[in-house]
């Protein structure tokens, strides 16, 4: 809507409008597994000390970290995905389309598309201790072991940075889909993350 007239806003009648649509339409039972999990991370930032805050602002994750809304509602996501075409990058709804891109998730989510790369030097031994410290195991990174770890962390250094970037991407912008992220992640010469800026 905004894209086709700038002065668009969501008003109580669109929203209302958009509420009847999703009331009307009958959503299957369907077995809907997501690990995004927005209550688990806006736990682990309510945590977070204001030198780690700083650091994630740094990040370029600011606005992120104010994200608070709690469970996702499984049939409304059920809705949204039965309504998506993914190859014309679509959302349909009430005789409406919404193009999705890039621009639109980064203003959604409030972080920007692309960013600076955070290269964290080292050779397979950093990344063998990474891995011990997240109790790594065949099946990859535990998320309940990130969570741990970040909750006991009061450090804001690179460690954390590592922490908090691979919680991020499990809980809320790349959820796998067990409760473990694979430690391919991490590459084989080093350390390589790239963080939103």
């Amino acid at each position: 809507m905004k894209a086709n007239d700038e002065r668009a806003c969501i008003t109580r009648e669109v929203r209302k409008e958009l509420g009847m649509e999703f009331k009307k339409v009958a959503v299957e039972e369907t077995k809907f597994l997501t690990r995004c999990a927005p209550d688990r991370f806006a736990a682990a930032v309510g945590q977070l000390t204001d030198d780690q805050r700083e650091v994630v602002s740094e990040m370029g994750l600011d606005n992120l970290i104010k994200l608070n809304c709690g469970r996702l509602k499984r049939k409304l996501c059920c809705w949204l995905v039965q309504r998506t075409d993914v190859a014309r990058c679509v959302i349909e709804f009430s005789g409406r389309e919404l193009q999705l891109s890039a621009n639109s998730f980064a203003y959604i989510m409030g972080v920007s598309d692309g960013g600076m790369r955070l290269q964290l030097e080292g050779d397979r031994s950093d990344v063998a201790s990474y891995l011990d410290k997240y109790n790594a195991t065949s099946s990859g990174i535990n998320v309940k072991t990130l969570a741990d770890i970040l909750q006991n962390s009061r450090e804001a250094n690179d460690e954390f940075k590592v922490t908090f970037m691979l919680f991020t991407l499990c809980t809320i912008l790349c959820p796998p889909i067990g409760v473990h992220i694979i430690t391919s992640i991490f590459g084989c010469n080093g350390i390589t993350l790239h963080v939103f800026k």
